[in-house]
């Protein structure tokens, strides 16, 4: 049995559909220009560590109630911005809100001299020293190390081998344990249909569009569905920001360096 509406509300709601379809025409002129993207990684930090490319900032607060620091230990083939994408959508924000004092490394973009980089460059090489930096700059006894995707297995690595690290907490999230379950192109070459070098460029590393495709596998059907639930919302500025913040960083991929590639992939 169909529905009557009133008057008053067939027009509410053709009016409402007229100015959604409205937002979605300037919504989508500005998302095919590539206007008004958001700025990532905009709350204040300092450089309070480095060596090489890598960087290990500590954010600006003057709201830090906790003692033991938190240390966010990212990937190798992304970009560290997903933890402060953007102002009110910020992990980074969000801890200083409640009083952590909070530390990112940042292990910049791989080049020729990274293509060396074994798993234990970073496990046992830069993280060991990090720790103790955190440790020291927050004037504490430990510390909490947090590993998102293949930084938590750096992070589940590195406390494994260096038992005597002042690391009092670890959590990790998306990490990669078994990987058979990481796609078509890492069971290849478990398989030995396919070996590590093949992927591996001029450079010494897999480059970044080699990643990003890698990770799409995983999930034929991502692009598509982004793209339908982006038109079904593209009248709502808020959501298309946020479409346009997530699959940023998600498309955004750096090399990944050739010596921990083939270590992962023996």
């Amino acid at each position: 049995m169909a529905l009557t509406l009133a008057p008053d509300e067939l027009v509410a709601r053709v009016r409402r559909d007229a100015e959604r379809s409205l937002l979605r025409l300037r919504n989508g002129l500005k998302h095919i220009a590539g206007v008004d993207h958001p700025e990532f990684g905009q709350t204040p930090k300092d450089t309070v560590w480095e060596a090489e490319k890598v960087r290990l900032w500590r954010y600006r607060s003057d709201r830090r109630t906790i003692r033991t620091p938190v240390l966010f230990v990212h990937s190798l083939v992304t970009r560290s911005y997903v933890f402060d994408l953007v102002p009110g959508n910020s992990v980074i924000e969000s801890m200083i809100d409640r009083g952590f004092d909070v530390y990112l490394i940042d292990w910049g973009v791989p080049d020729e001299l990274e293509a060396a980089n074994t798993l234990e460059t970073y496990t046992d090489g830069y993280l060991p020293e990090i720790v103790t930096e955190v440790a020291a700059a927050a004037g504490s006894t430990d510390i909490s190390m947090f590993g998102y995707c293949f930084g938590g297995l750096l992070s589940l690595l590195c406390v494994a081998g260096n038992r005597s690290l002042p690391i009092r907490n670890l959590a990790v999230q998306a990490t990669p344990i078994d990987f058979a379950q990481m796609g078509p192109m890492t069971s290849m070459m478990q398989q030995g249909r396919m070996d590590p070098d093949d992927v591996i460029d001029f450079t010494g590393n897999v480059p970044a569009a080699v990643m990003r495709n890698s990770f799409r596998t995983l999930k034929p059907t991502g692009d598509v569905t982004a793209y339908v639930n982006l038109w079904e919302h593209l009248w709502n500025d808020e959501f298309v920001a946020a479409h346009q913040a997530m699959t940023g960083w998600a498309g955004d991929h750096v090399p990944f360096p050739g010596a921990a590639f083939r270590q992962t992939n023996e």
